[in-house]
């Protein structure tokens, strides 16, 4: 019997193993594809200013990292960007995610 579970232990390591490699090389596959985008010259000065929002920008999801760079890439006005960027650094000060 003991034989029975050792065999059936290694095919579920071998499966979850599979699985592991197969889940690994399509993450580095997607993320080649699709990079993250970085962060526009002026936000980044930001950032660089601010190592905490940094520091929590960096773990932001992919989504909400695209929806942050939008907002404040769709600004019209230099001051309403500008503005923007200060409401985006507070608020991953925060650790916030929301639109500021």
């Amino acid at each position: 019997m003991e034989k029975v579970a050792s065999a059936a232990e290694l095919s579920r390591r071998t499966v979850d193993q599979f699985v592991a490699d197969v889940l690994a090389v399509e993450l580095e596959r997607w993320d080649n594809a699709f990079p993250l985008p970085a962060p526009p010259e002026d936000l980044q000065r930001a950032l660089d200013a601010s190592p905490d929002a940094a520091a929590f920008f960096a773990t932001v999801s992919r989504s909400k990292r695209h929806a942050i760079i939008g907002r404040i890439e769709e600004a019209k006005r230099p001051d309403t960007r500008a503005r923007r960027i200060e409401r985006t650094v507070a608020m991953l000060l925060r650790g916030d995610t929301r639109d500021p």
